[in-house]
Protein backbone atom coordinates (compact mmCIF):
# COMPACT_ATOMS: atom_id res chain seq x y z
CA UNK A 1 0.00 0.00 0.00
CA UNK A 2 1.37 2.94 -1.00
CA UNK A 3 -1.23 5.57 -0.75
CA UNK A 4 -4.78 5.93 0.86
CA UNK A 5 -8.20 8.05 -0.01
CA UNK A 6 -11.08 7.64 2.68
CA UNK A 7 -14.13 8.53 3.36
CA UNK A 8 -16.86 7.89 5.51
CA UNK A 9 -20.71 6.79 4.66
CA UNK A 10 -23.89 5.25 6.47
CA UNK A 11 -23.14 2.17 4.35
CA UNK A 12 -25.88 2.94 2.52
CA UNK A 13 -24.91 5.16 -0.57
CA UNK A 14 -21.60 6.44 -1.82
CA UNK A 15 -22.00 9.45 0.44
CA UNK A 16 -18.24 10.40 0.41
CA UNK A 17 -18.50 12.45 3.52
CA UNK A 18 -15.92 13.17 6.44
CA UNK A 19 -14.19 10.63 8.51
CA UNK A 20 -15.95 10.09 11.40
CA UNK A 21 -19.41 11.22 10.40
CA UNK A 22 -20.46 8.14 9.15
CA UNK A 23 -20.41 4.85 10.40
CA UNK A 24 -17.07 3.44 9.82
CA UNK A 25 -15.20 2.56 13.26
CA UNK A 26 -12.21 4.68 12.44
CA UNK A 27 -10.26 3.58 15.71
CA UNK A 28 -10.43 -0.32 14.05
CA UNK A 29 -9.51 0.94 10.65
CA UNK A 30 -6.64 3.13 11.87
CA UNK A 31 -5.24 0.15 13.99
CA UNK A 32 -5.31 -1.54 10.80
CA UNK A 33 -3.28 0.39 8.95
CA UNK A 34 -0.60 0.98 11.56
CA UNK A 35 -0.03 -2.59 10.79
CA UNK A 36 1.40 -1.58 7.10
CA UNK A 37 4.46 0.17 6.14
CA UNK A 38 3.92 3.89 6.68
CA UNK A 39 1.79 5.59 3.74
CA UNK A 40 3.28 8.64 1.94
CA UNK A 41 -0.04 9.63 0.81
CA UNK A 42 -3.43 10.53 2.92
CA UNK A 43 -6.23 11.90 1.47
CA UNK A 44 -9.58 12.35 1.81
CA UNK A 45 -12.49 11.43 -0.51
CA UNK A 46 -14.85 13.74 0.20
CA UNK A 47 -17.62 16.14 -1.22
CA UNK A 48 -19.75 18.36 0.73
CA UNK A 49 -21.95 19.12 -2.61
CA UNK A 50 -23.65 15.27 -2.34
CA UNK A 51 -27.56 15.03 -2.48
CA UNK A 52 -27.67 12.10 -0.30
CA UNK A 53 -30.15 12.94 2.35
CA UNK A 54 -27.58 11.88 5.10
CA UNK A 55 -25.33 15.04 3.83
CA UNK A 56 -27.31 17.60 4.99
CA UNK A 57 -24.65 18.01 8.18
CA UNK A 58 -22.93 19.75 6.27
CA UNK A 59 -25.57 21.61 4.37
CA UNK A 60 -25.26 24.83 6.48
CA UNK A 61 -21.16 24.89 6.28
CA UNK A 62 -19.10 27.00 3.94
CA UNK A 63 -16.48 26.13 1.75
CA UNK A 64 -14.15 27.06 3.96
CA UNK A 65 -16.14 25.46 7.24
CA UNK A 66 -16.00 22.21 5.21
CA UNK A 67 -12.42 22.35 4.61
CA UNK A 68 -11.34 23.39 8.19
CA UNK A 69 -13.58 20.27 9.64
CA UNK A 70 -12.40 18.11 6.65
CA UNK A 71 -8.85 19.23 7.89
CA UNK A 72 -9.10 18.63 11.71
CA UNK A 73 -10.99 15.33 11.26
CA UNK A 74 -7.88 14.06 8.89
CA UNK A 75 -5.62 15.09 11.71
CA UNK A 76 -7.51 13.52 14.50
CA UNK A 77 -7.21 9.99 12.44
CA UNK A 78 -3.55 10.67 12.49
CA UNK A 79 -3.41 11.19 15.68
CA UNK A 80 -5.45 7.33 16.57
Amino acid sequence: MFALHINDNFGDGDTHMLPLDGTINWDDKMQSFKQCKEVDYFSLEVDFNRKHEKCVIYEKLSAAEYLKSAYDKAKQLLEM
